[in-house]
């Protein structure tokens, strides 16, 4: 399978139609602000100046951090599959202009990294910490991206440029032969450029990085041994081989550890690598490692890494709510490991994940007005507690505005566009539905299948077909974990028995005019934990199709951890809240403890409330307060309602 080309994709409204608006009409706008220092009220990136001194263009000193030029990268990728999308001259005169910089910037052998040239440190010296061949990853992508949605080779030729230079270095016989990254991203990027360019050899540089993972003859111990060895970041050392995926053989890992990111990273490649090159084993290890993280550290938002120590995966069941880290690119990495994976083999349950992670902890990583933003993302949230203990030191009650670590803004501005090649993958002869989209789809064969639903405030699909579509083609629809199949509808016909395939419905015998109805109900759920996931232990939490929920100061006081769930309800809409995050009212009370009493060995006595509930991914957008996912309950009724 492929995922569908974005430009074979065109959305026509629904839920998505807000953050497509929202990227052109400010949140890249606001980034690009924030990027060339322009932004009031907000500390100097300083990255777009570093390029300029490096271009000769200004001067002064580099600012830091040392990954600080993939924000720039990034913002270009986002750029680029957004005028896939819509036209913005404005965003396209600014991103023509940051290409021409770049451009200038970089060397005439390819190389381009502002911190290592500004501070005068021998290229590829410290590939453990210095992030080059991540910040040219993230370039390469971009500039894929740019020219598939512009059709300008400008930077696509910068990315060529910086690719041919990682392959001569890193190859056999070149200066680094047996080097590898330590933070992964350069392996998915160079898939990228070989599916875009063509051109085999960088589909098996991506391939020689990942196979340099975990040797016995460590390259991070080896570089260090040169004299003009710096060190960037010290605690990566006492972090171990596990840190940067890098204790074992990607053929023998079975255990998502270290970095999530970088994990992430590098399971992606993995599993598009593996798709591509034929190899089944590597593919039996990232999907090995999927399971490892579905199974036992993914959050019920599809966050992942709980422990800030590293920004790491812990052990399994390890899933702390009020300190976990949580970070958004690490589930933005969690939804192209999925989606990678789907391509080898579609089975709705990898596109179960891709849609918990993007409907709840990418979406809650920006607020609804696109100018504030989450780094990490607990499940609970309380000042008083992350004010007075230091071990939540990295939680924060409220988006700021931006982060000096910038990485996760720009991460969720590029991967917004490309939300219908998610949703759908195609071959010659099946089209999938990853993701219920309002939207219209092109097919190759010149037909057109037009998708109509309100999705994720209901369940329902139609399709349109129009157009001659060949007699062997079907499609295969995707009935989502959290909706139970009602009925199917050809033109107007119920269909009694139809056919299932791991998760998807299957439908045949496509022709112009036919239409299809697709009815999914998609009730309020009460979801529990497994019990050895200690931090839920007799608590649920409450979803509705893909959103999760959490409850709020604003909507139930401030004693969140004194609610109990009694029953779920009903949806309802909440002052403040748009109607397309439906909220949810529960029937509960509220525990009244002896004043003036820390520990009692009274009764809990019970006081009757109306528990008020909004999706996660809304939280922290009607002002700073208390938040909540997990709640305890007491006479659990299950009820289904709209």
């Amino acid at each position: 399978m492929e995922s569908i080309d974005i430009h074979d994709v065109e959305l026509n409204g629904g839920f998505w139609e807000h953050y497509i608006d929202l990227l052109g009409e400010k949140f890249l706008l606001h980034q690009w602000d924030i990027l060339a220092d322009r932004a009031d009220g907000t500390a100097k990136s300083g990255c777009i100046r570093n390029f300029m001194i490096k271009a000769g263009r200004a001067q002064g000193s580099h600012s830091r951090p040392v990954f600080i030029d993939s924000d720039l990268a990034k913002w270009l990728e986002a750029v680029g599959n957004y005028l896939a999308l819509r036209r913005n001259d404005k965003l396209a005169s600014l991103a023509d202009e940051a290409i021409a910089l770049v451009e200038a910037a970089q060397d005439s052998d390819g190389y381009l990294d502002t911190y290592f040239s500004l501070n005068g440190i021998r290229h590829f010296s410290n590939l453990r910490d210095g992030h080059e061949l991540y910040v040219m990853g993230h370039f390469i992508e971009a500039g894929v991206a740019y020219h598939r949605g512009t059709g300008k080779r400008r930077l696509l030729d910068v990315a060529i440029r910086m690719a041919d230079l990682v392959v001569s270095v890193f190859s056999a016989g070149g200066e680094c032969e047996r080097g590898l990254p330590g933070h992964e991203e350069i392996e998915f990027a160079l898939i990228r450029l070989f599916e875009s360019t063509g051109n085999r050899k960088y589909l098996e540089m991506a391939g020689e990085f990942l196979k340099r993972r975990g040797a016995e003859d460590n390259w991070f111990d080896e570089e260090k041994k040169a004299p003009d060895y710096r060190e960037i970041y010290p605690d990566i050392g006492s972090w171990g081989r596990k840190y940067s995926q890098n204790h074992k053989s990607v053929y023998d890992q079975d255990e998502a550890v270290g970095h999530a990111v970088r994990a992430t990273y590098l399971y992606t490649a993995m599993a598009e690598y593996a798709r591509l090159a034929g190899d089944l084993r590597m593919l039996e290890a990232a999907k090995r490692l999927w399971k490892d993280i579905v199974s036992g550290k993914m959050y019920i938002t599809g966050a992942i890494g709980s422990t800030a120590v590293g920004e790491s995966f812990s052990a399994s069941y390890d899933l702390p709510n009020d300190s976990g880290y949580c970070e958004t690119c690490a589930s933005i990495g969690l939804i192209r490991f999925s989606a990678m994976l789907a391509r080898s083999f579609p089975d709705s349950g990898y596109a179960d994940v891709e849609e918990l992670a993007l409907y709840n902890t990418v979406l809650a990583g920006m607020s609804y007005r696109g100018d504030r933003f989450f780094y990490v993302n607990p499940l609970e949230s309380d000042r008083k507690k992350i004010d007075g203990n230091p071990i939540y030191s990295h939680v924060r009650p409220a988006r700021p505005g931006w982060y000096r670590t910038a990485c996760c803004p720009p991460n969720i501005a590029r991967t917004i566009p490309v939300i219908g090649s998610l949703a759908y993958l195609v071959s010659t002869d099946v089209l999938v539905v990853q993701m219920y989209l309002d939207s219209t789809v092109r097919l190759s064969c010149g037909a057109s299948l037009r998708f109509i639903t309100d999705y994720p405030c209901d369940g329902n699909l139609a399709i349109k077909v129009s157009g001659n579509v060949p007699e062997s083609f079907r499609l295969m629809v995707r009935i989502p974990a959290w909706c139970k199949f009602k009925a199917i509808s050809i033109s107007g016909e119920k269909i009694g028995t139809p056919t299932f395939d791991r998760g998807y419905l299957v439908v045949g015998d496509l022709h112009d005019g036919m239409t299809i109805e697709i009815s999914n109900e998609m009730p309020c759920r009460m979801l529990h934990a497994d019990p050895r996931v200690s931090a839920d232990a007799g608590l649920v939490a409450v979803g509705r199709g893909p959103f999760i929920y959490c409850v709020e100061e604003c909507d139930n006081g401030p004693d969140l951890s004194s609610l109990v769930l009694e029953s779920v309800g009903k949806t309802i809409c909440l002052d403040g809240v748009p109607a397309v995050f439906p909220c949810v009212v529960a029937e509960g009370s509220r525990v009244v403890f002896p004043e003036g009493t820390l520990y009692s060995d009274l009764p809990e006595r019970y006081e009757k409330t109306e528990i008020r509930m909004v999706p996660y991914c809304f939280w922290n957008n009607r002002g700073e307060g208390r938040m909540r996912v997990w709640l305890r309950c007491r006479s659990i009724v299950q009820r289904d309602f709209p």
